[in-house]
């Protein structure tokens, strides 16, 4: 059994910790981060996410080997009470100004990963891992003072633009880090 820490990016830096249950080749490890909607800029609401990853080790030296699958849910939301706008239809330029909003954003990820666990003495250990799999956001905004518009917004590319859109929306998931493990 371990005790895991990982610094995690939700939408800032935030400390996840862990728990790693270690049987023959095998581990299960559960993970949680939180971080407040404040935090990010909104006037209220969460962000949680817990994660489980099923690990099956290659070898027993000190550095092993291992590919694993990792499944996390996140549940997000966030409150707006200044106006704002988002899409509707879409890659279309079909969107809504709003006077507020609740965002309503839980989000499914799932990513096969590679990855290493390298002994840093008798307890301690050091875990790399790379992976690449799907993130799924099931966006809903509860909206006040909408009025429908033909938009020229700038369309956004980056990690956090995906709530824009009120709807369902599918982006790849790149899980890559260094987890920092004691074990007892």
């Amino acid at each position: 059994m371990a005790v895991t820490a990982i610094p995690a990016v939700l939408h800032r830096v935030v400390f996840q910790p862990g728990f790693q249950y270690t049987f023959n080749n095998w581990a299960v490890l559960g993970e949680v981060a939180y971080v407040s909607a404040e935090r990010m800029g909104f006037d209220g609401g969460h962000w949680l996410r817990t994660q489980l990853e099923l690990k099956r080790f290659w070898n027993k030296d000190d550095v092993r080997f291992y590919c694993s699958f990792q499944a996390a849910f996140s549940a997000r939301r966030f409150v707006d009470a200044d106006s704002g706008f988002y899409f509707t239809q879409g890659m279309l330029d079909i969107g809504a100004v709003y006077s507020s909003a609740v965002i309503h954003s839980p989000v499914l990820s799932f990513a096969p990963k590679i990855g290493m666990e390298s002994s840093l003495g008798k307890t301690v250990f050091l875990d790399a891992f790379i992976g690449f799999g799907v993130r799924i956001l099931f966006n809903r905004y509860d909206a006040r003072g909408v009025t429908p518009t033909r938009t020229f917004h700038k369309r956004e590319w980056g990690p956090d633009a995906a709530w824009t859109y009120n709807q369902a929306v599918t982006r790849f998931h790149l899980p890559v880090g260094l987890r920092l493990g004691v074990r007892f």
